[in-house]
């Protein structure tokens, strides 16, 4: 599937009709760019996309349902609202491959608001011609097999909140999902199932009650996931409006600055910026003064410096060589000489000989040196120390203070300026609305603190429910065994099980191998994890390969069980230990890792999965991305580009602001483009949308 073109109609602060191309060109020409800097509307055309594909599924609703209204009506741009009937959509052309023929199907999703009441009207076009209800429906089932929910964030992702596809265990099934339907194994469930009603047997025997044991063990899970799954659906719905109720209160202070009113706290920290900047140059200024008293006039000088440091180095050797002079030249040194060679009588000790050791020893000057500052010893050390100073002195800091202070300068009048032309207001209005605001996004809060309780507690029973299911399922197991002597369908069942783990486990071995390449490749630190292993609850566990003593595990285990000692160090070390057949020795393990990652390395984390799923998929669906590098320090920035972005199979959209893609990062991907847009939010709250332009130009 390939995104053809996308029209959005009076669609958050797109006022009117704004049509995105999306013309890429397989592995050559695979990347649309789309620059915009923050509050310019890139998460509108990002959610736009997902919005036209599910409606109303896009939130996880199972039908159109008040909520799902509420977002539609907050999403119509509010200048439209004023108009009755106010009309927005969102139109989607998708280009699907079959294998047979290529079709273009354009998804058309139109809203009319009159007054409070919200009309969605939906159309499905193929190739030109019109579905009918019935093909309608067809369709709707055909994108829930190709792209399902539980692809979505997989393929549609944002940056800044990429890592809860994986770390959150909320997402545990979920990513569960998205794994089986990239492998293609989706399907397996649903033939178990089918060979598990065949094996079904006569109601009363022992077989039976195991059998109708282990069903109801499944439905019991089956159940509290569903309960789970909700559970955590209204909390991220409620944790939605608190983000878009953050958003109205910040634009309404926004608003309030851009027509000159001005809060008093904030008018107070202008007052403190500039005291700030103040304080900066009156230390600049000191700076600035004392090395033009105590250093600039020595750093003019620098030829008579390197001349007199020569001259005290001479003094000195002079100074040394007369010393020597002397104490050759003393008698008594010679005496003294004489007595200590008394074993070599016919030796005797001349003047000359004095005189030629002298020679040997003293400094290498000439005698006839001049010497006329005649300064101690100490005072020669710390005149040298001093010169010393002067000749390496940082004159490039005397140059860059002289910026800073210019730049304060400048900054300080900026905020003045900024100041002249505004005033400290108290508009009643502004503070009616935002209190307003406030007192319902405490509700909310207060809700969001209900709903967490409310996960926990569903998670508590999930967790109850898994171990009853994994008790009755062994069982269930034991005796299909038993009857597969006899029962050809129950051995099918087995045998399609045992395929079915295999296929898991060939697919799971390829992510783990995949990923411990591409994270390595997008990661500057060489020590943080080895790798990664998907475990049975297919919770992403990342580990380090450590030593451990068998004789301390198997203590522990005894101390505080098996289940804390398995949620400690992860479930692939204990089974290698208890596997290990052995009471004592050390072993090398991947003991699991503490996730406590930066937002950056979550982030990197994620990628190299994501990298590492999308070598194993079967079949070609678009990547979307916004904020593609929020959380990613300029480090690691043209890693992600070239080893991630670059690399990543079929059609790739990216929304990124300047600061994550610049012209550097442009030019990095620029082999890869196959077109770029730039939209801009305009004064009048509204955002322009231009072809062919990037920040800072237009690119060819």
């Amino acid at each position: 599937m390939k995104i053809k073109q996308l029209t959005l109609n009076n669609i958050g602060s797109f006022a009117g009709e704004h049509t995105f191309l999306f013309q890429t060109d397989g592995t050559q020409k695979q990347i649309v760019l789309i620059g915009g800097r923050n509050g310019a509307g890139k998460t509108t055309l990002f959610d736009s996309i997902r919005l036209c594909l599910y409606g109303y599924k896009l939130y996880g609703y199972r039908q159109n349902s008040q909520t799902y209204t509420n977002k539609i009506k907050r999403l119509i741009n509010d200048k439209v609202k004023t108009t009755s009937p106010a009309t927005a959509g969102i139109v989607l052309q998708i280009l699907i491959e079959d294998g047979y023929a290529n079709s273009i199907f354009e998804i058309n999703r139109e809203w009319t608001l009159s007054g409070n009441t919200l009309k969605e009207n939906l159309c499905v076009y193929k190739d030109g011609d019109l579905l009918s209800t019935e093909q309608m429906q067809d369709f709707d089932n055909y994108l829930m097999q190709i792209i399902p929910p539980a692809l979505f964030n997989f393929h549609f992702f944002d940056g800044e909140k990429v890592s809860n596809f994986v770390f959150d265990r909320a997402n545990g099934q979920a990513f569960r999902k998205a794994f089986l339907q990239i492998c293609s194994l989706d399907t397996f469930d649903l033939i178990e199932e089918q060979l598990r009603y065949n094996t079904r047997t006569t109601k009363g025997d022992s077989q039976s009650l195991v059998e109708e044991e282990y069903e109801t063990a499944r439905e019991k899970r089956a159940k509290a996931k569903e309960e789970y799954t909700f559970a955590f659906q209204r909390m991220e719905n409620v944790q939605e409006e608190i983000d878009a109720l953050q958003d109205q209160i910040a634009l309404l202070d926004e608003n309030m600055r851009k027509y000159g009113g001005i809060e008093n706290h904030n008018w107070k920290l202008y007052e403190k910026e500039i005291q700030e900047e103040e304080a900066k140059r009156n230390e600049l200024r000191h700076i600035l003064k004392t090395a033009a008293n105590d250093v600039i006039p020595f750093v003019i000088l620098k030829e008579q410096l390197e001349a007199l440091k020569i001259q005290l180095t001479v003094e000195e050797k002079l100074k040394r060589n007369r010393l020597l002079k002397d104490k050759f030249s003393d008698p008594h040194l010679k005496e003294k000489l004489q007595q200590e060679l008394v074993d070599f009588p016919y030796t005797e000790i001349s003047d000359r000989f004095m005189l030629s050791l002298y020679k040997t020893l003293r400094e290498d000057i000439p005698e006839d040196g001049i010497e006329f500052l005649k300064i101690s010893e100490n005072d020669s050390m710390e005149l040298l120390a001093k010169i010393h100073h002067y000749q390496n002195y940082d004159v490039q800091s005397l140059l860059d203070a002289e910026k800073s202070l210019e730049k304060s300068l400048a900054h300080t009048k900026e905020l003045r300026a900024q100041m002249d032309s505004k005033e400290v207001i108290d508009s009643n209005y502004y503070l009616l609305q935002k209190n307003e605001l406030l007192m319902r996004l405490d509700a909310l809060r207060q809700q969001s603190l209900v709903e967490k309780d409310c996960l926990f507690q569903k998670e508590s029973m999930l967790q109850t429910t898994e171990k009853v299911y994994q008790k009755a399922y062994e069982k269930y197991r034991a005796m299909l065994k038993e009857k597969s002597v006899s029962d050809m369908a129950a051995r099918a069942l087995l045998a399609f099980s045992e395929l079915k783990q295999n296929l898991y486990t060939k697919y799971i071995s390829q992510v783990e191998d995949a990923f411990s390449r591409n994270f390595h490749n997008l990661i500057s630190k060489t020590d943080l994890i080895d790798g990664i292993y998907i475990d049975s609850a297919f919770e992403i566990v990342a580990y380090k390969m450590q030593e451990v003593d068998v004789s301390h595990v198997l203590k522990q285990i005894q101390e505080y069980g098996k289940e804390y000692l398995r949620s400690n160090i992860g479930e692939r070390a204990y089974k290698i230990i208890q596997d290990c057949n052995s009471s004592n020795g050390k072993i090398i393990v991947p003991i699991k890792v503490e996730q406590h990652f930066s937002a950056g390395e979550h982030q990197i984390f994620v990628m190299a999965l994501y990298q590492s799923l999308a070598e194993i998929r079967t079949s070609e669906l678009p990547f979307v991305i916004d904020t593609p590098l929020a959380r990613i320090d300029s480090e690691h920035r043209r890693n992600i580009l070239v080893n991630f972005f670059s690399q990543l199979p079929g059609q790739v959209i990216i929304l990124s602001t300047d600061e994550e893609i610049n012209n550097e990062g442009l030019s990095v991907l620029s082999p890869k483009i196959s077109d770029v847009y730039l939209i801009e939010h305009q004064e009048n709250s509204t955002t322009s949308v231009h072809k062919g332009s990037y920040f800072k130009g237009v690119i060819a």
